[in-house]
């Protein structure tokens, strides 16, 4: 076997292994701006946007506005740069699997 076959082979097992495990995000690191770390607060921040959706009865109308400046003072994220990197992700590996 050469070894391009040996790495494309490996890359699949890994890419398998991680769609498996059901990591099913990729959110940058950092913040593109001002390099803040912010990629281990998003799923806090989903699992809060979900809690405040439940508790205020939202129907997933892309109409209603929701604010979630206390969203991000519980994950003390001041800069509108980094609230702007959890705002506008969207999960591409979804669409990937399928």
């Amino acid at each position: 076997m050469s070894i391009n076959i040996k790495k494309e082979i490996f890359l699949k097992l890994i890419l398998l292994i991680i769609l498996n495990i059901k990591l099913i995000m990729i959110i940058p690191v950092r913040c593109f701006t001002c390099s803040k770390i912010v990629g281990n607060k998003y799923e806090k921040y989903i699992k809060l946007v979900e809690e405040k959706q439940k508790n205020n009865n939202y129907i997933n109308n892309m109409d209603e506005n929701i604010d979630n400046s206390d969203i991000f003072k519980k994950l003390k994220l001041k800069r509108y740069c980094c609230r702007r990197m959890l705002l506008t992700h969207v999960s591409l590996i979804e669409t990937l699997k399928k």
